[in-house]
């Protein structure tokens, strides 16, 4: 029984960590972008940072990037 857990336990750690591990791809990309104006400026090498922690809170963050209206193109 308590190897049954511990083996559900790290299969869903898994999981989770894989899934996290697209979404902060995705989000090192366009995601903080998106969310953030000052990070539409910042290097690549600079928002690599941000992989690790989008790869752990990354239900947090994929709420708050699916809440974030598109910017409206800019005009001049």
């Amino acid at each position: 029984m308590p190897r049954t857990i511990i083996s559900l336990a790290l299969i869903a750690l898994t999981v989770y960590l894989a899934l996290g591990f697209v979404f902060a791809l995705a989000f090192v990309i366009r995601g903080a972008p998106a969310i953030d104006p000052v990070a539409r400026t910042t290097p690549m090498h600079v928002r690599i940072i941000l992989f690790p922690g989008a790869a752990v809170l990354w239900p947090m963050l994929l709420t708050r990037w699916i809440s974030t209206p598109e910017p409206a193109p800019e005009q001049d």
